[in-house]
């Protein structure tokens, strides 16, 4: 599977970001996850690169990276459960 997204955000008429990928489920997941942590949080680049984050697109349920907090990572997976 290849699969492409691209999207730019902004306000007041103005780009303020631009970013796209090609690849798997994984990787689409993985940007736009940054693009919140950038956006919302408003982070850097590179800090938004270094945040944990988490992919839900298998069959097997929800993935989560190492390094989120143990009380999220709960959360998520009870979440993931009932849904």
């Amino acid at each position: 599977m290849c699969t492409r997204g691209s999207a730019v955000a902004g306000g007041a008429g103005k780009p303020r970001l631009g970013v796209g990928a090609s690849g798997g489920r994984r990787i689409l997941a993985s940007v736009v996850q940054m693009e919140g942590f950038e956006i919302d949080g408003a982070m850097t680049r590179e800090q938004a690169a270094h945040q944990p984050r988490i992919e839900v697109s298998g069959e097997t349920g929800i993935a989560i990276e190492a390094d989120v907090p143990a009380d999220l990572a709960a959360e998520l997976l009870t979440v993931a459960r009932t849904a």
